[in-house]
């Protein structure tokens, strides 16, 4: 018998097989199946009788994420139809599961994209009719496990290129001593929407516990890793580093509300010109200096104020943590 099977509808084909269950149907999810009547749902997903194929994809959508290892299996080396039926309860389990559910199938359809083909193929259908409220939740999960995230501020108020369902672009993320996640979490990096052309910039904070390898992992799917040292808040404010009256050293032209620098009494205008003993020639002398730090190593910096040199201590502040308030004299 000849069957025409089409991919391109799961979407739709699965919300109508959630919404259109029955009040007994509902009932039946209390009672957990065994693996061997899992089995026997996902041969039906390519029996010769369509009324069968269609019960088999509801109970197993009913059955939820306890099935989804069949379920994965049936994707990767099943008949045709039972491939796309299996992409299908994907889809359904993507838009109607509980959380704890939901994550389960996005590492499945990960580890199905990597295998590429027609397996990669189907996997992205079901990705990608998600991707608004995968973006959302890799979001919540980043920031639970200990990421500070920084959005861009975009000049026209508005960030044209930011996916649906974010207002802005992420600036980068900071991964830093308060980073929970180990090398999985990072996972959740890999399932932000961006721009193509535009690869997230991911700060690698002295202090946390990530592997090289799972730094390298990101870097090899097209993301951009940069080391970072404590955090000092101070920046050119898009202007010269160096004082017109050419005084050797970085001028602020900027300051993070909150910052280090900020609560230690730096402002703009002042002129960097040494770190601990080292002199600083420029904002790359300083950037350089304070990739060997971390957060909360407190240091000794030159500064020149109106045209008058001083010592000022500063306890270094963290890329992952949110700006403290600045306590007025």
């Amino acid at each position: 018998m000849t069957r025409t099977w089409l991919l391109g509808g799961e979407v739709f084909l699965a919300v109508a097989i959630l919404t259109g269950l029955s009040p007994a149907a509902e009932n039946a999810r209390a009672k957990t199946p065994d693996a061997a009547q899992i089995q026997r749902w996902i041969t039906d997903l390519d029996h010769n009788d369509f009324a069968t194929r269609e019960a088999a994809t509801r109970s197993l959508v009913q059955a939820g994420t306890t099935a989804l290892p069949a379920v994965a299996r049936a994707i990767r080396s099943g008949p045709p139809e039972a491939s796309a039926r299996a992409v299908q309860i994907l889809v359904a389990w993507y838009a109607h599961g509980d959380p704890q559910g939901i994550e389960a199938v996005e590492d499945v359809c990960e580890s199905l994209l990597v295998a590429g083909g027609t397996v990669g193929d189907q996997a992205l259908l079901a990705w990608q009719a998600q991707s608004r409220d995968r973006d959302r939740r890799a979001l919540e999960q980043l920031e639970r496990l200990g990421a500070r995230i920084t959005f861009r501020d975009d000049v026209f108020g508005l960030d044209r290129g930011a996916p649906n369902g974010r207002q802005k672009l992420i600036q980068h993320i900071a991964i830093g001593a308060k980073w929970s996640g180990g090398d999985d979490g990072l996972k959740y990096i890999g399932r932000l929407e961006q721009p193509e052309r535009m690869p997230l910039i991911v700060y690698r904070v002295n202090g946390n516990t990530v592997s090289d390898a799972a730094f390298q992992k990101l870097e090899d799917a097209g993301n951009r890793v940069e080391k970072r040292g404590a955090k000092l808040g101070v920046g050119n404010g898009g202007g010269f580093d160096r004082d017109p009256q050419e005084i050797p050293g970085f001028k602020i032209g900027s300051m993070e509300p909150g910052s280090a620098a900020e609560r230690h009494g730096l402002m703009v205008d002042d002129i960097i010109v040494g770190f601990q003993d080292k002199p600083v020639t420029d904002f790359t002398d300083l950037v350089t200096y304070l990739l060997d730090t971390k957060p909360g190593d407190k240091v000794q910096l030159t500064v020149v104020r109106e045209r008058m040199a001083k010592q000022i201590a500063v306890e270094l502040g963290d890329w992952d943590a949110p700006p403290k308030p600045v306590t007025p004299p």
